[in-house]
């Protein structure tokens, strides 16, 4: 439920922020700067909100990996995020999520890979 949530999200946010869509020319230039773009606008709404922290690592021009890091475990929440984004900019593409660890902290890491 999360996950489709997370997707029906995102719709949303791009139907209300265009302009932050123009600015960007795809979904991993996007899911880089979450914090640039998305968080910015959330913490407007909501001063006091908890936010994820992402930390990215992009391997190639096809795969880009992001590791979430949040005491609340919206994972599911953030994989239907970055689904709807992969939807939003029309790419396909994958999203797998594992635990690991991102600098000796618990983190969930989340895979997109285009197809």
């Amino acid at each position: 439920m999360l996950e489709s949530f997370g997707k029906h999200l995102f719709c949303r946010f791009s139907k209300r922020y265009p302009e932050i869509f123009e600015e960007v020319s795809g979904p991993f230039e996007l899911l880089k700067n979450i914090d640039n773009y998305i968080h910015v606008e959330v913490r407007k709404l909501y001063p006091d909100a908890e936010l994820p922290r992402f930390y990215h690592l992009q391997t190639s021009a096809k795969e880009l990996i992001m590791y979430y890091l949040s005491s609340r475990h919206f994972e599911e929440l953030a994989v239907g995020l970055f689904k709807g984004c992969l939807a939003h900019f029309k790419v396909e593409g994958e999203v797998h999520k594992s635990e690991t660890e991102y600098q000796g902290q618990q983190a969930i890491e989340i895979t997109i890979i285009l197809i």
